[in-house]
């Protein structure tokens, strides 16, 4: 080294130097993989208990906001009114949280469901919201169908009443691809799976709290069939009948119809579980005689995620062959 010159020196200098800055980096770059390895590690791994524990621990605080806002609240609304009718969707949910938080002292919260469900984390939060007010009354009022995500919202009321054509159908969460369709179980994350199962717990949680016993609606989640409201209240969902005005005058007519043509549909038709058990689920009657009057007119119909069951016996009623 006492040999070279300035200029190589210089060089020898700069070479070790980059050398040893190529080894920190190396050092850093492979620090920042394990941390993300650890990252994704600690994802993959969140249960679907930590999600719900998560969900009841937001649930307190807001049940203790809304609790100490109404206690210094000035005077307002005395009932909240709300419709829910079509897609439970971001809109809804600001809607929904907005007018109950909003209105912290109002002693009744009335709800009109008339949905096909929407995305849970948008139900879930409406739930939240109306599960948290310290309203004395809190009623969801089905004038259509209930299912999926809206039964939650339903589920966050303590009474639940039902007009004489009303249907509900929950079902297991599931994961949709952009197109719409489900996603396969195969392509499904653990994330993914910790987040739809930790949904299904928050449902049977909101159930069990209306003393709908866990193994009961269970067995409604695999069923994922559209119930009757006669159904529904044996079952404990809905607490009683609704005899508004809005959809008796439309309803009337189809209830003559239906009387006329349910003859030889089956009560109950078997499904097997997610734990390997056979549950009976009653037959929806209603559903069952319009498609039958639709396949016999050759007429089209929507027969999404219906079970193969409700089809067969439409096919057997319209006269059919099946495969």
């Amino acid at each position: 080294m006492a040999d070279m010159n300035l200029e190589d020196r210089w060089a020898a200098d700069s070479a070790y130097r980059a050398a040893r800055h190529r080894r920190a980096e190396d050092r850093e770059d492979r620090q920042r993989l394990a941390a993300a390895v650890e990252k994704r590690r600690k994802r993959a791994t969140t249960t679907a208990d930590t999600l719900v524990s998560e969900f009841l621990v937001r649930a307190e605080a807001m049940r203790r906001a809304l609790v100490l806002a109404a206690a210094h609240a000035a005077p307002g609304v005395h009932k909240v009114e709300l419709e829910m009718f079509g897609s439970i969707n971001a809109e809804t949910e600001i809607e929904f949280v907005g007018a109950i938080v909003a209105n912290p002292a109002a002693a009744e919260i009335e709800i009109r469901i008339d949905s096909r469900g929407g995305l849970c984390e948008h139900s879930e939060a409406v739930a939240l919201a109306i599960a948290a007010h310290p309203a004395a009354r809190k009623v969801a009022i089905i004038v259509g169908e209930c299912a999926s995500a809206a039964c939650l919202v339903a589920l966050a009321c303590p009474e639940r009443l039902a007009d004489a054509f009303a249907t509900f159908q929950p079902h297991a969460t599931y994961i949709q691809r952009p197109d719409g369709n489900r996603k396969p179980p195969e392509e499904l994350t653990p994330d993914d799976r910790a987040a739809c199962e930790a949904a299904d717990k928050i449902e049977i949680l909101f159930a069990e709290a209306r003393r709908i016993p866990p193994t009961v609606y269970k067995n409604l989640l695999a069923a994922d069939a559209p119930l009757d409201s006669a159904f529904g209240i044996e079952a404990g969902f809905f607490t009683g009948t609704w005899n508004g005005e809005r959809r008796a005058e439309r309803a009337a007519p189809r209830a003559v119809a239906v009387a006329e043509s349910d003859v030889g549909i089956p009560d109950f038709y078997e499904i097997e579980t997610v734990t390997g058990e056979v549950a009976l689920i009653p037959m929806n009657k209603a559903l069952v005689a319009n498609m039958a009057k639709a396949m016999q007119r050759r007429e089209s119909f929507s027969c999404f995620d219906l079970p193969s069951q409700i089809f067969d016996a439409a096919a057997d009623l319209a006269g059919l062959a099946h495969g």
